[in-house]
This record gives structure tokens, sequence and C-alpha cells, in this order.
């Protein structure tokens, strides 16, 4: 996923959040960063592994508010991947809560 694309969502769903507005600046300067030649083609995996990047940054280690607000994205994006449906087949990684015993 293109790095541009993935910081506009991630500022969606900030917004969505309604996070502070330091967050968003963090979110900007990380735009104007991505956005330099040859930067702009830079790709992340997903958008969890961009937030956990994102809750290591300086900003985030100073300012309490920003960090509450990406831990709570990281939250909902976990929560959001455990609740995707698995490979074809529907096999994910099984043994969750409602998942049926396994037959022996």
């Amino acid at each position: 996923m293109n790095i541009l694309n993935a910081l506009e969502r991630i500022r969606e769903l900030l917004e969505a959040n309604q996070a502070r507005p330091e967050t968003l600046r963090l979110i900007d300067t990380i735009e104007k960063t991505a956005s330099q030649p040859g930067a702009d083609r830079a790709q992340v995996r997903s958008l969890l592994e961009l937030v956990r990047r994102l809750m290591r940054t300086p900003v985030a280690n100073s300012n309490i508010g920003v960090y509450d607000d990406l831990a709570l994205l990281e939250e909902q994006l976990t929560t959001a991947a455990g609740a995707a449906p698995g490979p074809a087949g529907g096999g994910g990684r099984g043994g969750g809560a409602g998942a049926p015993p396994a037959r022996q």
C-alpha cells in the first residue's frame, strides 16, 4: 500500500475518532515528508503497521494525547483484523471465542 494513501486513510479514521489537533498535525508532517520526490513511492504493509510506527515517533512519545489517539486507532485496527474472515474456507487462525471445538 502506498504510504500517502495509507496516511490519508489514517487521517480519516483519526478524524472519525475526533483525534486531537496535535495528532492530525503529526499526520500532516509525515505526509509532507512522504510527498518528497522518491519518498512518494514508499510502501507499507498495512495501516496497523503504519500506526505502530507513528506511535514510536518523538511527537507521540512526548505527547500522551497523541499517543492515546494512535493507541485507540491501533486497538480498532487490531480488532477489525481479528474479525476479518480468514483465507478461503474461513479457516483463519481459529481457536477464538465462539469457534467450534476441533474434531479428534
